[in-house]
């Protein structure tokens, strides 16, 4: 068996192709898994067990925002409600993902850091591109991560405090986080900051 796992979902999250190795790692087969929201199937949720595209999905807005989706954790659960931890990265399908998303998932049973197990065995198509931030953004968030308000940050910056604001909230979807706390945290992680 391949050791990475791919399927494709249309524009609402519904699952439009379902592969043989997802079958046999996730126990769900093809006519239980197309066209069903592949959260849902999974009960997925992010490294830190938030639901992952409950009402809107940061996957597919960065998509058709023509930026880069990195690799990120997933917890899943299995057809026998077997929880397990995999490693996914999401390729746009047609111009700016107007046909949906492909999925590509792999697991890595080695021990060690998650930071280096990310990188281990990982797909051709999913090695590190481009940071889903602007460089203002990774600035603004570089200077959130040391304790600076976001006053003090404008002032460092010479931009407006809304300005300062407006580029905290835009990163927020960005990286699939719903604080500022939980950006700096997922950017740290991901070898961003």
């Amino acid at each position: 068996m391949n050791d990475t796992i791919a399927f494709e979902v249309d524009p609402d999250n519904r699952i439009t192709s379902w592969s043989a190795e997802a079958e046999a790692l996730l126990g769900r087969d093809r006519t239980a898994a197309e066209g069903r929201s592949w959260v849902e199937l999974l009960a997925a949720r992010d490294a830190v067990g938030n639901r992952l595209c409950e009402q809107s999905c940061a996957l597919h807005a960065m998509a058709r925002a023509g930026e880069t989706i990195g690799v990120f954790e997933l917890l899943a659960t299995d057809a026998a409600g077997a929880s397990m931890r995999l490693f996914a990265c999401a390729q746009p399908l047609g111009v700016a993902a107007t046909q949906g998303l492909r999925f590509l998932l792999w697991q890595d049973r080695r021990r060690g850091s998650l930071e280096r197990r990310r990188g281990a065995k990982r797909p051709k198509e999913c090695r590190p591109g481009h940071s889903p931030l602007t460089p203002r953004e990774t600035e603004v968030l570089r200077l959130l991560s040391r304790g600076l308000t976001v006053e003090e940050i404008g002032e460092r910056l010479g931009i407006a405090v809304t300005t300062v604001r407006n580029h905290a909230q835009r990163l927020l979807p960005k990286l699939g986080a719903s604080s500022r706390v939980e950006a700096v945290a997922l950017a740290i992680r991901r070898g961003l900051l």
